[in-house]
């Protein structure tokens, strides 16, 4: 597309400046069950969005039609959408950055063109592995594929382009005996599909559920614990906004005024990684156009700053962190830095205590702005160093600093898809029987 008739017609029309940023993609969906596909879609979308400054405020419009013939209609349609914002806030179109760094490996050719039937045939025997295992009750397979090509361009002179897929390959096993029913779960996600291995990602699915069986509440008081990748990712994921510069500004983060504070144990670090391998969410740069970087948010318990885009940082007068997502700031790869140590070794240095293997509701059981949460919880009981009897409706409840500050120890995996390796704390509350 010549973008420079865009850019003319915007400047004749008092558009002061415009950016525009197009996506073309295809994701192919497979599902089995009972050894039948049952769901098989292939689509593919193109979309443009534009936002541009007119009268020093923001306009913006998106299509699905990715088309020179646009042109006077994303025009018309910024300077109407820009008369309608009272914000008085600063408003940024970004000239770019020097440097940009390269992502290896965000976009592997071999996984697009590896033939469909491949990836249904792996999808049929994750569900058939699982189908044939001693007392499943219930068994399914996914596979989800996403591939996207992305290229923003400003009146300013920016120009990038970004590419990468990815692959995601689930198993359901719900197993069934003794009257009691338990699901287990398995995902696996790459974009190298080399790596997708039925056997080993329905033994899994298989394992959490049969693991389960006989599960119980447990007695009601404080125990040592250890939260696996699963249990880790979701209280991250649950409290990232605290981390936001814009939830700072609005007095709407627990971390306000605590920067250079320990907020954490010494063997705590939290970073946000836009390089993360493997991850679809890593990028050179944000929605914004400002190169991204690796940041540490929390170094060996220390809070040393927030995630900024343009907007917030211009209120403090920092550099943005290349952290513009939307119309807000967001993490890219947000999780805490792996240990040395594996999680079988930790739960095998453990005299007592529970490993929580699951935390659920954190909708409606947690709250970002007091750090507070209340989660359902599943898991096992450990006993010199070994899992012992599985456990089932308990609730767990701490505060997320709390938690930060009883880290013991860090596991040394990262597992893709959760983010977050498993971590040791001194205590946690367990309301059971």
């Amino acid at each position: 597309m010549e973008f420079k008739k865009l850019f003319d017609l915007a400047k004749k029309e008092g558009i002061e400046d415009i950016q525009v940023v197009i996506n073309n993609g295809d994701s192919l969906q497979i599902e089995v069950f009972n050894q039948t596909v049952s769901s098989l879609q292939i689509s593919r979308q193109s979309s443009l969005s534009a936002k541009g400054i007119y009268q020093g405020k923001m306009g913006y419009y998106s299509t699905e039609v990715v088309s020179e013939s646009e042109f006077p209609l994303i025009v018309e349609k910024i300077k109407e959408n820009a008369g309608i914002i009272t914000s008085t806030d600063e408003v940024f179109i970004y000239a770019g950055d020097e440097h940009y760094e390269k992502i290896e490996g965000q976009f592997n050719e071999e996984l697009k063109n590896t033939d469909i039937k491949e990836k249904i045939n792996l999808t049929l025997a994750i569900e058939k592995n699982i189908k044939e295992k001693e007392n499943v009750g219930y068994s399914e397979a996914d596979y989800n594929e996403e591939n996207n090509k992305m290229i923003m361009v400003n009146s300013k002179g920016l120009e990038l382009k970004d590419e990468g897929n990815l692959a995601e390959a689930v198993g359901v096993a719900v197993v069934r005996k003794d009257n009691d029913s338990r699901t287990g779960f398995e995902v696996v996600m790459t974009n190298d599909f080399k790596k997708l291995d039925a056997k080993m990602l329905s033994e899994e699915a298989y394992n959490k559920g049969a693991s389960l069986i006989g599960a119980k509440p447990v007695e009601s008081k404080q125990y040592k614990a250890i939260l696996n990748e699963e249990a880790t990712a979701t209280l991250v994921r649950t409290f990232s906004s605290m981390f936001s510069s814009e939830m700072v500004q609005k007095n709407l983060s627990i971390l306000k005024g605590k920067v250079k504070e320990v907020i954490g144990s010494p063997v705590l670090t939290i970073v946000d990684d836009p390089f993360l391998k493997e991850s679809f969410s890593s990028t050179s740069f944000d929605s914004e156009g400002v190169a991204t970087k690796y940041k540490e948010l929390v170094k060996d318990g220390v809070l040393t700053g927030f995630i900024y885009n343009l907007k917030t940082a211009k209120k403090e007068g920092v550099k943005s962190t290349g952290n513009g997502f939307g119309s807000g700031c967001a993490p890219i790869n947000l999780y805490i830095k792996p240990g040395d140590k594996t999680k079988e070794e930790l739960i095998q240095g453990l005299d007592e205590g529970i490993l929580i293997t699951s935390l659920q509701g954190s909708h409606s059981g947690a709250n970002p702005l007091s750090g507070d949460f209340s989660l359902q919880a599943t898991g096992f009981l450990i006993k010199d160093g070994k899992r012992t009897q599985p456990v089932a409706l308990v609730t767990v409840s701490s505060n997320i600093l709390n938690i930060f500050k009883d880290v013991v120890a860090v596991s040394s995996e990262l597992k893709n898809g959760y983010n977050s390796p498993a971590i040791e704390v001194k205590k946690v509350s367990v309301a059971g029987l």
